[in-house]
Parts: C-alpha cells; structure tokens; sequence
C-alpha cells in the first residue's frame, strides 16, 4: 500500500515545506484543490532555483529538500500522487534548462524515465 495519498497530499506538501505556505504562492483558498496548490508549489520552487546561484543548486538546502521529496512521493506515493508530481513538478523542470540539468541530477534512475516523458509529450504537443 502507498505510503502517500492523493487525498492529503495537500497536507503532507505544507508539512515538508512550510515556508511555501508563508509565500505569495499559496492561495489558502485552493486548499481543496490540490492541483492549484501544487501548481503555485511549482511556481515557488521555479522562482527560488533562480534566486539561487547556478554553482550552489546542487547543495542548497531547499532544492536537496525538493528532491528528496519529490523521489519520496514517486517511489511511495498512490498513482495519483505520482501524477501531480509528474504534472506539476516534472513538467515544469522540463521547460526549463537550469531546472531540467537540475532535475537530470537529482531525480533518481528509477523515476528519470517520468521526466524524460513529460519531455517527449510537451515535443508532441510542439507539432500540433
């Protein structure tokens, strides 16, 4: 049985990472929405990977934090946990280089393969 569900993925999210929930990207009001939620996550993690220096991401403490969780969910997480990490994590690295080289180093081998999807799918999407 998963260790994580769909249903409190929203507070498991503002446990792990409350300084989130002291942003200007969370909106209490969508906290009965988890994709919103977790899309103004993903908004606040972009914003401070690019608050910090290319040379420190690998060890700052967020982004090991970030990773570590997102790892966490996609091993031990219910297929609907593992598909908002997909859509609004993994996405978003992909769009972005700094994000994706990133992502490429801290997701672990046995998830890379759900980055590098979302990365065929957004090409798909490019010859429409």
């Amino acid at each position: 049985m998963a260790k994580f569900l769909y249903e409190n993925i929203v507070e498991i999210l503002l446990e792990r990472f409350p300084e989130f929930s002291r942003s200007e990207h969370y909106d209490k009001q969508d906290h009965d929405l988890p994709y919103a939620v977790w899309s103004g996550f993903g908004t606040f993690i972009a914003n401070h990977i690019h608050s910090v220096p290319e040379h420190q991401l690998e060890s700052d403490t967020l982004v090991v934090k970030l990773f570590e969780f997102a790892n966490e969910l996609m091993s031990d997480g219910d297929d609907d946990v593992q598909t908002i990490v997909v859509i609004e994590l993994f996405e978003m690295f992909y769009v972005d280089r700094i994000m994706l080289t990133l992502a490429r180093h801290k997701i672990r081998s046995e998830h890379i393969s759900w980055l590098e999807r979302q990365g065929e799918w957004l090409k798909a999407g490019d010859k429409n």
